[in-house]
């Protein structure tokens, strides 16, 4: 599991369980903290340091734990 620390990201998983339930979710833009969108293969997550793929198969289950953070 990676660790990333994203300020500003308090409703980061409600932002990815929307993505997860609704595929017309729009594309978050929560510049200067963070940026997320849809790709093929599940999510894309941008910061200012960099940016990871989150995969369509977990996003359920990185949004829940971040929702009960």
């Amino acid at each position: 599991m990676a660790n990333i620390k994203i300020t500003g990201a308090a409703n980061l998983g409600d932002q990815l369980h929307a993505f997860a339930t609704d595929p017309s979710a729009e594309p978050i833009d929560n510049m200067p903290a963070y940026t997320a969108y849809p790709t093929d293969t599940g999510v894309r997550l941008a910061t200012h340091n960099g940016q990871i793929d989150l995969p369509w198969r977990w996003l359920t289950s990185i949004a829940d734990q971040l929702r009960a953070a």
